[in-house]
Protein backbone atom coordinates (compact mmCIF):
# COMPACT_ATOMS: atom_id res chain seq x y z
CA UNK A 1 0.00 0.00 0.00
CA UNK A 2 1.26 3.60 -0.73
CA UNK A 3 1.02 6.99 0.84
CA UNK A 4 -1.76 9.28 0.15
CA UNK A 5 -2.28 12.67 0.38
CA UNK A 6 -3.99 13.36 4.10
CA UNK A 7 -7.99 15.36 3.00
CA UNK A 8 -9.80 17.64 4.82
CA UNK A 9 -11.88 14.53 6.07
CA UNK A 10 -9.20 12.63 7.64
CA UNK A 11 -8.75 16.22 9.54
CA UNK A 12 -12.46 15.51 10.96
CA UNK A 13 -12.69 12.16 11.72
CA UNK A 14 -9.33 11.27 13.20
CA UNK A 15 -9.32 7.44 11.95
CA UNK A 16 -6.19 5.39 12.74
CA UNK A 17 -6.50 4.55 8.34
CA UNK A 18 -5.28 7.88 7.71
CA UNK A 19 -2.25 7.49 10.12
CA UNK A 20 -1.32 4.41 8.45
CA UNK A 21 -1.37 6.06 5.39
CA UNK A 22 0.29 9.09 6.56
CA UNK A 23 3.42 10.26 4.81
CA UNK A 24 6.17 11.59 7.93
CA UNK A 25 6.94 14.60 6.12
CA UNK A 26 4.66 15.78 3.86
CA UNK A 27 1.63 15.39 6.48
CA UNK A 28 3.58 16.00 9.63
CA UNK A 29 0.87 18.36 10.37
CA UNK A 30 -2.08 15.74 10.27
CA UNK A 31 0.38 13.44 12.85
CA UNK A 32 1.19 16.06 15.46
CA UNK A 33 -2.63 16.93 15.29
CA UNK A 34 -3.65 13.46 15.80
CA UNK A 35 -1.23 12.93 18.54
CA UNK A 36 -2.82 15.74 20.12
CA UNK A 37 -6.27 15.24 20.36
CA UNK A 38 -5.71 11.29 20.84
CA UNK A 39 -4.47 9.66 24.05
CA UNK A 40 -3.69 6.42 23.33
CA UNK A 41 -4.00 3.30 21.07
CA UNK A 42 -2.02 1.61 18.43
CA UNK A 43 -2.37 4.14 16.49
CA UNK A 44 -1.61 6.91 18.35
CA UNK A 45 1.39 4.69 18.50
CA UNK A 46 2.50 4.40 15.01
CA UNK A 47 1.64 8.11 14.56
CA UNK A 48 4.32 9.27 17.27
CA UNK A 49 6.95 6.68 15.68
CA UNK A 50 6.13 8.67 12.18
CA UNK A 51 7.10 12.05 14.67
CA UNK A 52 10.61 10.12 15.92
CA UNK A 53 8.86 9.77 19.14
CA UNK A 54 7.42 13.23 20.16
CA UNK A 55 4.98 15.88 18.67
CA UNK A 56 6.60 18.99 17.46
CA UNK A 57 7.55 21.48 20.06
CA UNK A 58 6.11 24.51 18.07
CA UNK A 59 3.10 22.36 17.31
CA UNK A 60 2.51 22.36 21.30
CA UNK A 61 2.62 25.91 21.11
CA UNK A 62 -0.14 26.50 19.88
CA UNK A 63 -2.13 23.81 19.02
CA UNK A 64 -5.17 25.16 17.64
CA UNK A 65 -3.83 27.74 15.07
CA UNK A 66 -2.31 24.39 13.51
CA UNK A 67 -5.29 22.87 13.32
CA UNK A 68 -7.35 25.39 10.91
CA UNK A 69 -3.49 25.98 9.31
CA UNK A 70 -3.76 21.88 8.19
CA UNK A 71 -7.72 22.28 7.34
CA UNK A 72 -6.75 24.95 4.89
CA UNK A 73 -3.52 23.53 3.81
CA UNK A 74 -4.99 20.73 2.34
CA UNK A 75 -8.19 22.17 1.02
CA UNK A 76 -8.93 22.46 -2.57
CA UNK A 77 -12.87 23.78 -2.73
CA UNK A 78 -12.40 27.65 -3.71
CA UNK A 79 -15.89 28.35 -3.00
CA UNK A 80 -15.38 26.81 0.84
CA UNK A 81 -12.17 29.00 0.65
CA UNK A 82 -13.80 32.03 -1.00
CA UNK A 83 -16.37 32.27 2.53
CA UNK A 84 -13.99 31.33 4.92
CA UNK A 85 -11.30 34.47 3.31
CA UNK A 86 -14.73 36.85 3.42
CA UNK A 87 -16.16 35.76 7.17
CA UNK A 88 -12.82 37.74 9.01
CA UNK A 89 -9.23 37.77 9.81
CA UNK A 90 -8.90 34.67 12.04
CA UNK A 91 -7.03 31.86 11.06
CA UNK A 92 -9.13 30.14 8.85
CA UNK A 93 -9.54 33.44 6.90
CA UNK A 94 -5.91 34.32 6.68
CA UNK A 95 -5.14 30.89 5.38
CA UNK A 96 -8.26 30.68 3.01
CA UNK A 97 -6.87 34.31 1.46
CA UNK A 98 -3.12 32.73 0.74
CA UNK A 99 -4.72 29.87 -0.50
CA UNK A 100 -6.61 31.68 -2.98
CA UNK A 101 -4.37 33.89 -4.21
CA UNK A 102 -0.67 32.86 -3.34
CA UNK A 103 -0.26 35.63 -0.72
CA UNK A 104 2.20 35.36 2.13
CA UNK A 105 1.87 37.21 5.47
CA UNK A 106 5.07 38.56 6.77
CA UNK A 107 6.21 37.01 10.05
CA UNK A 108 5.53 39.13 12.96
CA UNK A 109 8.81 41.03 14.27
CA UNK A 110 8.71 40.35 17.67
CA UNK A 111 6.47 37.47 18.76
CA UNK A 112 6.91 34.08 20.20
CA UNK A 113 4.26 32.41 17.72
CA UNK A 114 6.95 34.09 14.58
CA UNK A 115 6.43 30.68 12.99
CA UNK A 116 2.68 31.99 12.42
CA UNK A 117 3.51 33.00 8.72
CA UNK A 118 0.88 32.90 6.74
CA UNK A 119 2.21 30.91 3.82
CA UNK A 120 0.89 28.20 1.56
CA UNK A 121 0.92 27.07 -2.07
CA UNK A 122 -2.03 28.00 -4.46
CA UNK A 123 -5.19 25.92 -5.09
CA UNK A 124 -4.06 24.30 -8.38
CA UNK A 125 -7.87 25.76 -10.11
CA UNK A 126 -6.69 29.55 -9.30
CA UNK A 127 -5.28 30.92 -12.34
CA UNK A 128 -3.32 34.29 -12.33
CA UNK A 129 -6.53 35.36 -14.02
CA UNK A 130 -8.90 34.30 -11.44
CA UNK A 131 -6.78 35.21 -8.69
CA UNK A 132 -7.07 39.08 -9.91
CA UNK A 133 -10.57 38.72 -10.17
CA UNK A 134 -10.98 37.53 -6.25
CA UNK A 135 -8.62 40.35 -5.34
CA UNK A 136 -10.87 43.11 -7.24
CA UNK A 137 -13.92 41.63 -5.60
CA UNK A 138 -12.53 41.44 -2.14
CA UNK A 139 -11.17 45.56 -2.65
CA UNK A 140 -14.61 46.55 -4.02
CA UNK A 141 -16.79 44.42 -1.30
CA UNK A 142 -14.42 45.27 1.26
CA UNK A 143 -13.98 42.48 2.44
CA UNK A 144 -11.69 41.81 5.47
CA UNK A 145 -7.91 41.66 2.99
CA UNK A 146 -8.61 44.53 0.89
CA UNK A 147 -5.81 46.17 1.70
CA UNK A 148 -3.82 42.91 0.85
CA UNK A 149 -5.76 42.55 -2.27
CA UNK A 150 -5.06 46.02 -3.48
CA UNK A 151 -1.83 45.60 -2.44
CA UNK A 152 -1.85 42.44 -4.69
CA UNK A 153 -3.45 44.13 -7.54
CA UNK A 154 -0.87 47.19 -7.45
CA UNK A 155 2.43 44.77 -7.06
CA UNK A 156 4.21 43.81 -10.07
CA UNK A 157 5.92 40.74 -7.39
CA UNK A 158 2.54 38.94 -8.10
CA UNK A 159 1.07 39.87 -11.90
CA UNK A 160 4.18 40.29 -14.32
CA UNK A 161 2.17 41.14 -17.42
CA UNK A 162 4.30 39.96 -20.79
CA UNK A 163 3.51 41.82 -23.71
CA UNK A 164 4.61 39.46 -26.10
CA UNK A 165 1.88 36.85 -25.36
CA UNK A 166 -0.52 39.15 -23.83
CA UNK A 167 -0.77 37.48 -20.68
CA UNK A 168 0.37 36.81 -17.01
CA UNK A 169 2.94 34.73 -16.21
Amino acid sequence: MGKREITRQDWETLSSYSVLHADPEKDRLFLNYYVYRKGSGRAYEYALKLLGGEPDQWFLEDPDYWTEYGKVECENDTVLLTKLAYRGRDVAGCFAFCRMTGYSFPPPAIDRFSHRTYSCDRVESMTLDLVEVFCQDMVEQRGPFANEAKEMLNSDKYFVYRDDENSYE
